[in-house]
């Protein structure tokens, strides 16, 4: 077995502990705030993954390289370890219940325990398959400067990744203006940065593959962001929260492959730019309609907010069947914003 086949099995087995992970943070048998260490651990991941398998910087020099390979076995171990205790164990108790002997199924309600494996398990078959069964080996150019940025995905998701985290994390501004302003903006590039630098390094150009990704990424800003934020909203808004940020994210992270693939390299900056206006319009009608239906009853409230996240639904996903199987339109859709952003800039 070639090297990159022993490497693709290795991302194959952290990404199985990486969704098994999240699934019991969405149990709650994990903690939450275990999350970031998660995160930090998985980039790490990648990137050494990355640097010992693609980059120059390690294969021009074997020391580099077997630091590299050491810290990809070191949480190989780790990923191996945390299957065997928590997940054999903990996940299956946690998707089954054990009466008298038997396994059944949780009681039917809606939004059980176990319906986040409804959007994980197709994650994770992609993903599997895209670790092991891809072997193309990407080579990536450093960006010689700020105007090829956007051309190396590793560069171009890790400044997306920097900026977004600092803007969420420091930006102080009210609340209205974050739900309004920095929300949109950078929350997106957060998340399609994190995606990214993740689907880009472990799974080369493998487009569903970075797709699976950045469905994973979507689940996990929005597990979070409901368990932080929104912990007493109903469940389905909750369950719009998660396919919110999930499509959103996914859109980007096609997007931006596709233009890859065909080389439209002056269009690659812009990928992210569909799912800000998305987000945009989602927070901006949500104060609006705070506003405006105050006074009105709870449930009109809820059936308001259903309806218009269902339309921002379906325009996302028509957004993400676009740039997957019509990639002329997907560059035609995009070449008109990038032209007055341009212009602006």
């Amino acid at each position: 077995m070639n090297t990159i086949r022993i490497f693709r099995l290795v991302a194959a087995t952290v990404t199985i502990a990486f969704l098994s992970t999240l699934y019991l943070f969405h149990t709650g048998r994990v903690d939450l705030s275990l999350a970031p260490p998660t995160i930090i651990l998985l980039l790490s991941f990648s990137l050494a993954f990355y640097v010992g398998l693609y980059h120059d910087f390690a294969r021009e020099n074997p020391i580099r390289r077997t630091v590299a390979i050491g810290v990809v076995s070191v949480i190989l171990v780790a990923s191996l370890i945390w299957i065997a205790v928590s997940v054999l164990f903990g996940g299956i108790a946690a998707v089954f219940e054990i009466r008298n002997g038997r396994v059944i199924l949780p009681p039917e309600e809606f939004l059980p325990d176990w319906w986040l494996l409804i959007l994980l398990v197709p994650a994770g078959i992609s993903l599997v398959s895209g670790a092991v069964l891809d072997t193309e080996r990407p080579s990536y150019s450093a960006p010689s400067g700020l105007h090829e940025l956007a051309e190396s995905p590793i560069y171009f998701a890790l400044t997306c990744t920097i900026i977004g985290l600092w803007s969420v994390l420091f930006v102080g501004l009210n609340m209205v203006q974050r739900i309004v302003i920095i929300a949109p903006i950078f929350e997106e590039l957060l998340k399609f940065g994190v995606a990214l630098t993740i689907g880009a390094a472990i799974f080369g150009r493998s487009i569903y593959s970075r797709i699976a990704i950045a469905l994973v990424i979507g689940c996990i800003f929005g597990l979070v962001e409901h368990s932080s934020t929104y912990a007493g909203e109903p469940d389905i808004l909750y369950l719009y929260r998660v396919l919110f940020h999930s499509v959103l994210t996914m859109i980007s992270v096609a997007v931006y492959t596709t233009f890859e693939e065909r080389n439209l390299n002056d269009l690659l900056w812009i990928a992210p730019i569909y799912p800000i206006v998305l987000h945009y319009l989602n927070n901006a009608f949500a104060v609006l309609s705070g506003v405006v239906l105050a006074t009105t009853p709870e449930g009109t409230q809820l059936v308001v907010s259903i309806v218009f996240g269902g339309l921002v639904l379906l325009l996302g996903v028509a957004l993400l069947s676009i740039a997957i199987t019509r990639h002329s339109l997907a560059a035609v859709l995009h070449r008109e914003p990038y032209l007055f952003l341009r212009g602006v800039l």
